[in-house]
C-alpha cells in the first residue's frame, strides 16, 4: 500500500497596521487554497492550533477571519472567546485592540 503525503502551504504575513495600539503586531496566517480555508473555519483542532500559539507568544487576540463581514474572536486578554466583530461590543477592529493591556 502507498502512502500519501499531503502537504499544506499556509501564509504568513506580519504587519504593525495604524488600528493596533503601540508596540503591537498583527500575525496574519492565510490558507493558501480554497479548501483548506474551509478546514481553518470548521476545525475545531485546527483552530486550536493558532489559538495555542497565541497563547505560547504571549500574544493577547487570536482571529478567525472566514473572507466574510464577519470576523471571529477566538482568544481574548488570556481568554477563549467567541465574540465577533463587528458587534455593538466590538464595532471595528480599532474598538477590540482598545482592549488590549497597554505594554
Amino acid at each position: 500500500m502507498r502512502t500519501v503525503e499531503k502537504r499544506w502551504k499556509i501564509n504568513l504575513t506580519v504587519r504593525f497596521m495604524s488600528w493596533l495600539p503601540p508596540h503591537y503586531a498583527s500575525l496574519e496566517f492565510t490558507a493558501a487554497t480554497t479548501m483548506m480555508s474551509r478546514m481553518f473555519e470548521r476545525s475545531a483542532s485546527v483552530r486550536a492550533v493558532f489559538t495555542d500559539l497565541t497563547v505560547a507568544s504571549g500574544g493577547v487576540c487570536c482571529t478567525l477571519d472566514i473572507e466574510s463581514d464577519v470576523l471571529h474572536v477566538c482568544w481574548l486578554n488570556g481568554q477563549p472567546t467567541q465574540d465577533t466583530v463587528p458587534v455593538q461590543r466590538f464595532p471595528n477592529r480599532s474598538a477590540l485592540a482598545a482592549t488590549w493591556p497597554h505594554r
